[in-house]
């Protein structure tokens, strides 16, 4: 997939990329240096979190070009922050085009909204379009997170023959009992904690 990715990079054009995966940060490295592109590697080792509510994440990310950067994303998915340390990088590389301050780019990311992913639209109700396993797992350690804060609140979800693995990512820790909330077939909820039951 790294390689895949790294065929899309243009000669010259600055490459910002997630460095955490160290295999595939080495292809991206390769390429850019082979295309001569300035490359610009952000990693979680380079984030310090130092708040985390239903509210959302504040955090510092080490920027290259922005430096030490305390940031605010009005989201309740610790993968975040790299989403938004490589939005900020990304910014910096650009900043010659743009012109644009740090205080600038704090407050942008504090007014972010982003409906359906990790969106809190009630207390204890977070809506979340995960589509893949890992998204799922993500899910599920932001819900686990804050259970202390809403021990009743209630899981829904969407799913499908194709998708019912994913269930199960998030049943078994919770002990949870699905239930229809419609006619529709694909449609399920989790009412409570207690005895586990399916329906499909």
């Amino acid at each position: 997939i790294a390689g895949e990715k790294a065929g899309i990079i243009k000669p010259q054009v600055p490459v910002i990329f997630d460095g955490n995966n160290q295999e595939a940060a080495e292809v991206m490295k390769k390429r850019a240096q082979e295309l001569g592109c300035p490359w610009y590697e952000v990693k979680e080792e380079n984030q310090k979190l130092l708040d985390f509510t239903p509210e959302g994440i504040r955090f510092i990310s080490q920027s290259a070009v922005y430096g030490d950067t305390e940031l605010f994303v009005p989201f309740t998915a610790k993968y975040q922050m790299m989403n938004a340390s490589l939005a900020l990088e990304t910014m910096g590389a650009l900043k010659q085009y743009h012109g644009m301050e740090k205080a600038e780019l704090v407050q942008g990311m504090k007014n972010t909204r982003w409906q359906g992913r990790m969106e809190t639209i009630l207390p204890g109700v977070i809506v979340d379009g995960a589509h893949n396993e890992d998204g799922v797992e993500k899910f599920v350690e932001t819900a686990v997170h804050f259970q202390k804060d809403y021990p009743k609140a209630k899981r829904p979800c969407a799913g499908n023959p194709g998708t019912q693995p994913f269930l199960f990512l998030i049943c078994p820790a919770q002990q949870t009992e699905f239930r229809k909330i419609s006619s529709h077939p694909q449609i399920l909820r989790f009412p409570h904690r207690g005895s586990r039951s399916r329906q499909a």
